[in-house]
C-alpha cells in the first residue's frame, strides 16, 4: 500500500513491460541467432523469492516439458535466477542440454548481478543515492525524507544490502539502530540476512559448471 499526494493510496503496481531501449538491441540479437528468447520482467521492490516464483511459472508457460533452456539475467535478475534455481531445482535439472553439456540450455549467464550486495542500497536508506536525489528534485509532492520513507517498505531493496558473509564489515548494516535518524524495520535487516544464508547454502546456486558471470 502506497502513499500518494492528498490521501490517495496505491495497493497494487505491477511491472508491464521491459526497457526495449537497454535490452531490445539484445533480444533480437539473440533471436536472429535462431534462439526462441522470452523476457521476463518483473518488480524490484518485491520479495526476490516471489518473482523467482513467477519467473518458474511463465518458464513453463513458454517452454514444454524437457525443453531445454538458458536463462540470460541483468543485474538484480539474476539474483530471481538463483532464487529459482534454489526453489525449482526439477525444473532446473529439466533444462540442462546433456547431450550437449549445456550448449543448448541449462546455463544461468549472469550480467552484472550484485551476488554478495550492493552499497547503492545503504546509500538510498542513507539519502545519498545519486537517483533518489534527482527523483526528490523532480517530485513536485514528496521530499527526499519523505521518499526514503517509500523506498524502506520495499523488501527487494534489503536483499541486495552487501552480504555479511562474505563481508563482515558490513555486519552494522544490519542493525536498525546503524541507519538513524530514519527508522528501519529490523524484521526486514533480519530477512535480508537470512535472504543471503539461503542462496550461500545451495550449492546448486553457485554451481560453476552452469554459472557464468560476465562483468564490466
Amino acid at each position: 500500500l502506497l502513499p500518494l499526494a492528498g490521501g490517495a493510496s496505491v495497493r497494487r503496481i505491477a511491472a508491464t513491460g521491459i526497457l526495449k531501449r537497454y535490452y531490445g538491441e539484445l533480444l533480437l540479437s539473440l533471436m536472429a541467432q535462431g534462439w526462441n528468447t522470452h523476457a521476463y520482467w518483473f518488480d524490484w521492490r518485491l520479495d526476490v523469492r516471489e518473482s523467482a516464483r513467477t519467473l518458474a511459472l511463465r518458464i513453463r508457460e513458454w517452454f514444454k516439458p524437457g525443453e531445454h533452456v538458458h536463462l540470460v539475467a541483468h543485474s538484480m535478475g539474476g539474483l530471481v535466477a538463483r532464487m529459482f534455481i534454489r526453489h525449482h531445482p526439477q525444473l532446473w535439472r529439466a533444462m540442462w542440454d546433456a547431450k550437449g553439456n549445456g550448449a543448448r540450455g541449462g546455463r544461468l549467464v549472469m550480467l552484472g548481478t550484485p551476488n554478495h550486495g550492493s552499497f547503492a542500497v545503504p546509500q538510498m536508506l542513507f539519502g545519498l543515492n545519486d537517483n533518489l536525489r534527482k527523483l526528490a528534485l523532480l517530485d513536485l509532492f514528496h521530499s527526499l525524507r519523505e521518499l526514503i520513507e517509500v523506498a524502506k517498505t520495499f523488501t527487494g531493496i534489503y536483499q541486495m544490502l552487501p552480504s555479511p558473509l562474505r563481508m563482515p564489515g558490513a555486519e552494522p548494516l544490519y542493525s536498525s539502530a546503524t541507519f538513524s535518524p530514519v527508522s528501519v524495520d529490523q524484521a526486514q535487516l533480519d530477512a535480508a540476512r537470512a535472504f543471503h544464508e539461503e542462496l550461500a547454502s545451495d550449492a546448486s546456486t553457485s554451481d560453476p559448471s552452469r554459472l557464468v558471470y560476465i562483468a564490466g
